[in-house]
């Protein structure tokens, strides 16, 4: 049986081995990428996004997935900028640049999708409604903060997780090289 509740501080070594795990070869084959990894894509939503951001633990009470939200890309991004974002130019200063303007790319999106989100599943956890849960406890709480939208970004090649995506309402909005953004529009209450 699987339990969805609210991110903990405890659950973020957890959730960082969780981004690793699932991240693709070719952004953690080194320690200098699997720590930029986990800078543009953990840190800083576990360092400051833990009301909008939920874990999937088992019967064991293990952590085998979550989903971790900024309700305020603006927002998200000036804490990102002041620390991630500047571990990241310590590692190189291609990977900074390259880091700034992934983080900003959604940015153009924000009024109609003010929240940004980032999920990931244990692989043996996978196809089990796990990643379902996640994102229903994650919609619920966007709609009772009255957030408008909700948007994330995908590589092209994972037609898994596309799929996954608009089988839970979002649309693609924009493809740019390699990225897919897709959004959902959350209702008003």
């Amino acid at each position: 049986m699987i339990k969805i509740r609210n991110l903990k501080k405890q659950d973020i070594s957890s959730a960082e081995y969780i981004c690793l795990i699932t991240a693709a070869k070719e952004i953690k084959d080194t320690p200098k990428k699997a720590l930029r990894t986990l800078l543009m894509y953990n840190r800083c939503y576990t360092r400051t996004q833990n009301s909008s951001s939920f874990v999937a633990e088992n019967e064991n009470g293990r952590v085998v997935g979550y989903i971790l939200c900024a309700e305020s890309l603006p927002k998200y991004l000036k804490g990102f900028f002041g620390t991630e974002l500047q571990e990241i130019f310590k590692i190189s200063f291609t990977s900074g640049i390259a880091s700034f303007f992934e983080a900003v790319s959604p940015a153009a999106f924000s009024v109609k999708y003010s929240a940004h989100l980032h999920i990931d599943i244990l692989p043996e956890y996978q196809g089990q409604k796990v990643g379902t849960a996640l994102m229903s406890a994650l919609k619920e709480k966007l709609v009772s903060d009255n957030i408008n939208g909700v948007m994330l970004c995908v590589g092209k090649g994972n037609v898994r997780a596309i799929d996954f995506y608009k089988k839970n309402g979002f649309k693609v909005v924009f493809k740019l090289f390699g990225a897919v953004f897709m959004g959902l529009n959350l209702p008003q209450s």
